[in-house]
């Protein structure tokens, strides 16, 4: 018994105007990933200049 595996070749499918359709997207991602890397390394960098102090 043989089994057929079908396969949509659609979603290979690539359009060099599909790369902006969702642009105002990526840059909101690319802001908060941003932000929240700021944020990280500025509660790290406060909490070890918190405990160098603290001697």
């Amino acid at each position: 018994m043989a089994c057929k595996m079908h396969v949509n070749l659609s979603h290979f499918t690539w359009r060099p105007q599909d790369l902006f359709d969702d642009f105002q997207n990526e840059l909101v991602a690319a802001f908060n990933e941003f932000v929240g890397t700021v944020v990280f390394l500025l509660a790290g960098l406060g909490g070890i200049q918190a405990a160098a102090m603290s001697n």
